[in-house]
């Protein structure tokens, strides 16, 4: 059995177990966590975010912003979240944002996050009783829905997805067999056009990383993606889709092809 089919095989046994359940520690219902954010362009803010059990994510600094969440079922310890903006349309969000995070120890949690103009963040934060005033948390501008300062170009090389295209498949997705090419340009062209934009974790520093999130412009609004290359050169893929079918996991992945045809 090869290392792909393997992958693959524990992938869709994750996805067909039941949900164990997890420490009361460890799910956050009506939770909340005070955030200090960093963008890419080195700007900094604070954030308030809200993880209710209705599985919406809200986040002050965002005007408010509710984004959709769930856990990692193919996690074993539970604390792994991913998060997308509605991809129903019309969406009440006008931006395009994708978190992906873990809850760390009993109240804190740390993560990065996308927008669907290719700009990249980091957080980390703690859990609190409550936000603070709200008016602390409503910058003059939406900072989920900044461009990057400088239009980001990435190289291609050792270590590196740029100019790259990996077949992969993925459980739980509308698209259940996608070739993913992660353009220089920070475009991850999917099939059928489904294009998305993509970034690398830890501010678009770590190599062997993506993250990436549709919008509603391309048509893709409520698709996020993250994954890394294993040792092995597998791309590994979990991710988010929110549409009119529901909420749900994606996980799968995948092997290098010259040849994307989509």
């Amino acid at each position: 059995m090869n290392i792909l089919r393997f992958s693959l095989l524990l992938a869709a046994s994750a996805l067909s177990r039941p949900a164990a359940a997890e420490p009361a520690d460890v799910t956050p219902t009506d939770r909340v966590y005070q955030l200090s954010v960093v963008t890419a362009d080195g700007t900094e803010f604070d954030d308030c975010a809200t993880f209710r059990e209705n599985h919406d994510l809200v986040l002050l600094a965002g005007g408010g912003l509710a984004i959709d969440w769930i856990t990692e079922a193919s996690d074993p310890s539970g604390r792994k979240f991913h998060a997308v903006t509605d991809g129903r349309v019309p969406s009440s969000n006008p931006i395009g944002l994708a978190v992906h995070g873990s809850f760390v120890g009993s109240d804190g949690i740390q993560g990065n996050a996308v927008n669907d103009l290719g700009l990249t963040f980091t957080f980390n934060g703690q859990l609190k009783r409550a936000c603070l005033d709200n008016a602390t948390y409503y910058p003059d501008q939406n900072p989920y829905a900044a461009a990057p300062a400088i239009p980001v170009l990435f190289e291609p090389g050792r270590g590196s997805l740029a100019g790259r295209g990996y077949v992969v498949e993925l459980y739980g997705s509308a698209t259940p067999q996608e070739c993913l090419y992660f353009g220089i340009d920070g475009t991850l062209s999917r099939g059928n056009g489904a294009n998305q934009n993509w970034g690398m974790d830890r501010l678009n520093s770590k190599r062997g990383t993506f993250q990436a999130v549709g919008s509603i412009v391309q048509g893709t609004a409520g698709r996020a993606l993250r994954g890394e290359r294993s040792s092995l050169g597998e791309l590994r893929v979990h991710g988010i889709e929110s549409d009119a079918a529901g909420l749900r996991e994606i996980v799968g992945s995948g092997r290098r092809t010259d040849n994307c045809v989509n």
